[in-house]
């Protein structure tokens, strides 16, 4: 239970864990790299595999 709490954004606050829609973009590429280093967890999808 804990680890739900956790998982749970502060008001304003970027979630933990996201995921990207359309993240093999050039620009959801870039936003989920910063989030990684920002220590955040990313997932993401898109229709098309990218080489960003």
């Amino acid at each position: 239970m804990a680890s739900l709490l956790d998982a749970r954004p502060r008001s304003g606050a970027i979630p933990r864990r996201v995921h990207l829609v359309g993240a093999g973009g050039v620009h959801l590429s870039a936003i989920g790299q910063i989030l990684l280093a920002r220590g955040h967890v990313v997932t993401g999808s898109d229709l098309a595999r990218s080489d960003y």
